[in-house]
């Protein structure tokens, strides 16, 4: 005669779950790298081509910038 065992329950995907703190901490980290990074690429180009004004510093931020909220608004409204 078998013994009654509690049925077996499928394993988790996502170790973490649904950590909603963790998600934001990771977008936010996505943020700032995405925008230093232009940034850094901005001052770098500036600084090797001895430009007076920083427009590729300027310009390169403001991609960054465009491109790291479109990311994260992106990841924001994805469904699970």
């Amino acid at each position: 005669m078998a013994i009654n065992q509690p049925p077996k329950q499928a394993p988790k995907k996502n170790p973490l779950g649904n950590n909603a703190a963790l998600k934001y901490t990771a977008m936010g980290t996505q943020m700032f790298v995405i925008i230093g990074a232009a940034a850094w690429a901005g001052v770098s180009i500036d600084k090797h081509f001895n430009h007076k004004f920083p427009l590729a510093a300027l310009s390169l931020t403001l991609l960054g910038v465009a491109v790291a909220l479109w990311l994260s608004i992106k990841d924001f409204i994805k469904k699970k």
